[in-house]
Formats: C-alpha cells, structure tokens, sequence
C-alpha cells in the first residue's frame, strides 16, 4: 500500500516535488546573485574608469581642466547612449524595473521580452556609471526577477513555478546587494509575491541564503552600512523618533510627486529621447562640479552620513533637497535606474538634519548621530519602495543592534501609513496605476480587471438577422430556450435584443425595434469586473458583446458566465496563497 498525505498524494512523489523547488531555489539564487554582483562591480568599475568617482579623479593626475572637462562630458556622453539604447535597441522603448516584475508575479503575465530587459538593465549600469542620480538597487531586483522567469522556463509543469523562480531570483538579488539574507526573503514576499505560502517561502529562503553565502561568505563583500555596536537611546527619544518618522513621510511623499511631476513634464518636450538623455547628462556633469554628493548612486555620503562631523546641518539639507531634485529629473528626462538608492540618501540626509536640529537647539543627551541618520533612511525609503518590514530587518542585519532596530521601526510604523495616505502605497503601485493596474483593492481585483468578458462567451444564444420576418423569428424562438434572442444587420453588425414577449405580442411582418432598457453592451476591452459593476440591476438572459471597432456582433455572456471566471480567479488565488510543497 502507498503511503500517502492528507490529500491522497503519495509522500515520495510530493517529497520530490518539493526537491525540485528547493534545487530550483538554490541555482536560481546563487546565478541571480552572481548577476546582480557583476551589475554592480560593473558600474563601479566603470564609474572608475570613466572617472566618475571621486578617488578616480584625485588618483588620475590630470589637470584641474581636464577633470572639469571630463566632469561634464561623461555624465552628457552616458546620458546620449542612454538615449540611443533605448530608442533602437530596445522593442518596448521604455525602461523596466521592479513593477514589471511584480505586475508578472500579481496578474500571472509574462515579464518583458528578454530583449527589452537586458536593454533596459545595461541603460541602466550606464546611467549609473555615467554618475546619473537614479538606484541601482531597482535594476538588481529586475535582474533577479528575469533570472528567476528564465529559470521557470526548464520546462517543469509544477503549480506556479514561475512565480516561486521570479521570488527566488528577487530574494537572492536582495540578499547579496545589501548582505541581508531576512531582508531579501522578506522583501520578496512583501513586495513582490504579496502573500506567504508554504510552497514559496521555502525555495525563497533557500535562494536568499544563497545570495548571503555567495555576496559575504564566498567572495567577502562589506556590507552597506557600518555602524558601531553597543549604542544606546534615551528612553524619552523614541517619539522623537516617531516625529522624525512623519517627517520622513512628507520627504517620501516630496519624492514620490517630484519624480511624477518631472516624468509628466518632461513627456511635453518633443526632443527626441537621446537628446533628452544627452541634455539631462549636461545638467548632471555641472551639478557635480559643485554638488557631487548628490550625484551618482550616493553609497560615499550613506557611509559619511553615518560619520559625526563630517556632514553639518546646511550640508544635510542641501544633500536632502538636492538629491530629491536631481533623481526626479534624470528619472522624468530618461535615465534609467531606481529609487531605493536616492531613497536612502535622502533618508539619511533627513535623520542626520533632524539630529543637527535637536542638538542645536537642546545641549547635550541625545542618542548618536548614526542612530537617527538610520531611522530617516528607512522611514523614507519604505514608504516609498512599499517594504516596510524589509526596511526594519534590513537595520537590524546590518548593524546588530537592537535599540537601533527599535527606532528605525518606530520611525518606518509613522512614515508609512502616513505617505500612502498622502500619496499611495507605494512608488511601485503608483507606476502601475499609471499603467491602468490598480493594486490598491487586492489582487482578486487587479486580475478581474485584465480578464475580460469576450474570453467567457456563449455562442449557442438565437440570433436572427433584421432583415427576417416576424414569422421566421417566431419560429426560431419556439425552438429556443432563451426568452430573449438578439438581432444583427446583415454583415453582422449588432441591431439590439428583443423579449419574446415583444415578438410574440406583434403583428407587423417587421421585426419591432428593440426596447431601450434592454441595451445594455459590452465589448472587447470591458473586463469582468466592469461587467460586474454594469450588472447591478441587470434584468434578462445574457448580455450583447461587440467589437467597439466595428460594432460586430461577437456573442453572449450570461450573469452565470461572469460569476464562474469570478470564482475561476478567486480559487487560483486561494490556490497559490495556501499552496504546499
């Protein structure tokens, strides 16, 4: 006899189901580990020779003039290739990053061709070598994200497969990026997956402590942040702490609306793309001559922000507000790259500000700088990249420090909701709005809105032409088990729908013309949860759905037929959210 679980499936055959996850897990870690590891040596190599860096240009031994020159020219040379790539090279002609990925995970669709990814990821390592203000944390995550779609395609016929894969590559891309094992397991499940099951969370788990092993073990890679050890709070600077979080909230909303505001603006300017690019690289350049702290992906001012003495209060500001501007204009005039990292900085700058503030005006008693300078960083960024428990265990992987941990969570627990009130809950989500996906209701009703009623018709409806007498319909409707039957032109173009009782009752050899509370349409593009809306009050058979083009009769949906693909997307939903190994 075989042994078998609770649902009747042998133990053997489930035990190497989930083999297979785990096994899947582990290569799809440790290969999108290594791919977001070289994406990052990559910039950083580049950024180096390109002399972009400032160690580069204090090492390099050119003039004052020369570096001046090359300052500037770079950042215009990189932003012109910027343009060109995706102008020509790309087939989608716009930049991708993590919505892309979650809008695969959410909705079940494909992620963009590999073509237009790989496009997207090298304008992106040029953006940020060429010192553009833009992250690089967002391409990691999409990089991660198409390792994972493409590990999914060995051809394994298991139940959501792909989406388990996407969140490995997205958590082991994490991991190795900040050192943060937790962090990348969580930030999959809160950003990407949205849901914990038992069938993802293993072979994620694994995939992230890959990225770990590969990033901090196997090649010693520091962390992001070092901060000292042993630091303590005062017990009565924690709701100072909650006040530096609703502060954060207003610079995360701040960010949020600079990044749409420059995006929507800079749409209006009828330049081709490489000279957008190309002319927002000129900016870039001279903004460096004078600012280069706001520049660049901004891991130098992270360290020193950190640093008592090294940044003052004016510096803070300055650093806050200018890399706010800057990455919402690189972002709106089309470079490529993310907001995590802009994100931090700012965030930091903002905690190290509202320090500087307190200790000017109260004398002595507060905890270190690094305490606050830490709690900013996370309160702005979580608001805005929609992780706030990835932001919370990312401060505690990094620093080891409990107290600290405890501030930046209070911090993060009043930015968050406070900016998704402001602004909504997440950059991501407010991208996918942009794009007609609405996130914000649940994912029963983001995938109700991409299914859409002519996948669900019925084609055995009567249908009759408005040419045929009355005696013929007559005729057709006696056979019918419809109390309703609907009426086309010749070529097929949808006239209206009429009641049995409407034929059955004349005595014109025409048909009659249809009722006028009996029209009720839908098309093409009307989704199942529009029909639904439509349907409150809905008296008849079935409803009509036309091609808006042409106005051509297509078929039938019944109030049946949208309940079913309803439940159809309800259990595939209930299916992953409580799927086992």
């Amino acid at each position: 006899m075989a042994v078998v679980h609770t649902k009747g499936e042998p133990i053997l055959h489930a035990a190497g189901r989930a083999g297979i996850y785990m096994f899947v897990g582990m290569l799809v870690g440790f290969f999108a580990a290594f791919v977001a590891i070289v994406f990052v040596d990559t910039v950083s190599m580049l950024s180096t020779f390109w002399l972009v860096s400032d160690h580069a240009k204090l090492v390099s031994g050119l003039s004052p003039t020369v570096l001046i020159f090359l300052t500037i020219l770079v950042p215009s040379m990189a932003g012109l290739l910027v343009g060109l790539m995706m102008t020509y090279l790309s087939p989608t002609h716009k930049p991708h990053g993590p919505p892309d990925v979650i809008k695969a995970v959410q909705l079940g669709l494909p992620l963009p061709p590999l073509r237009a990814g790989i496009t997207s990821s090298l304008a992106a390592l040029v953006s940020l070598a060429g010192g553009a203000s833009v992250g690089q944390y967002a391409p990691m995550v999409f990089i991660g994200g198409m390792v994972g779609h493409l590990g999914s395609r060995i051809g394994l016929q298991l139940p959501n497969f792909t989406m388990v894969t996407i969140g490995c590559g997205v958590a082991a891309a994490i991991s190795a990026a900040f050192n943060a094992p937790i962090a990348g397991l969580i930030f999959a499940h809160e950003v990407i997956l949205r849901h914990y099951s038992i069938q993802a969370f293993a072979p994620i788990t694994i995939a992230s402590t890959c990225g770990y092993v590969l990033s901090a073990v196997i090649l010693d890679r520091p962390p992001l942040l070092v901060v000292k050890t042993g630091l303590v709070a005062n017990s009565w600077e924690f709701p100072l702490f909650a006040v530096l979080g609703g502060c954060a909230a207003l610079a995360a909303f701040m960010l949020i609306k600079a990044i749409g505001f420059a995006q929507k603006n800079a749409g209006k300017i009828s330049w081709p793309l490489p000279m957008k690019t190309a002319s927002a690289g000129l900016v870039v350049g001279c903004i460096a001559l004078w600012f280069p702290e706001i520049t660049g992906v901004g891991q130098l001012s992270l360290r020193l922000a950190t640093v008592e003495g090294a940044f003052t209060g004016t510096d803070f500001l300055i650093l806050m507000v200018g890399k706010i501007c800057l990455t919402a204009f690189c972002l709106g005039m089309g470079f490529v790259g993310g907001v995590f990292s802009p994100s931090l900085v700012a965030g930091s700058a903002l905690g190290g500000l509202f320090w500087c503030i307190l200790t000017g005006v109260i004398d002595g008693g507060f905890a270190p700088m690094s305490f606050y300078v830490v709690a900013g960083m996370m309160a702005l960024t979580a608001p805005v990249v929609g992780a706030p428990l990835t932001a919370i265990i990312i401060v505690f992987e990094l620093t080891r420090n409990y107290e600290l941990t405890i501030a930046a969570m209070l911090a993060v627990v009043f930015s968050t909701p406070l900016c998704y009130r402001l602004a909504g809950r997440s950059f991501f989500d407010l991208a996918l709005l942009n794009n007609g996906i609405d996130l914000a209701n649940g994912r029963d009703q983001a995938r109700m809105a991409i299914t859409y009623v002519h996948e669900h018709l019925t084609l055995d409806a009567p249908v009759v032409q408005r040419t045929q007498t009355t005696t013929d319909v007559k005729h057709i409707m006696a056979q019918s088990d419809w109390s309703e039957l609907f009426v086309t032109e010749e070529d097929g173009t949808f006239y209206g729908k009429l009641t049995a009782r409407q034929i059955l009752t004349t005595h014109e050899e025409q048909l009659p013309i249809p009722l006028e509370d009996n029209n009720l349409v839908f098309t093409k593009t009307t989704s199942i949860r529009d029909a639904m809306l439509l349907l409150e009050g809905f008296v008849g058979d079935a409803v009509p759905v036309v091609d808006e083009t042409n106005q051509k009769f297509l078929g039938v949906v019944t109030e049946a037929d949208i309940i079913q693909a309803y439940l159809k997307i309800v259990q595939q939903l209930r299916d992953e959210e409580h799927a086992v190994l």
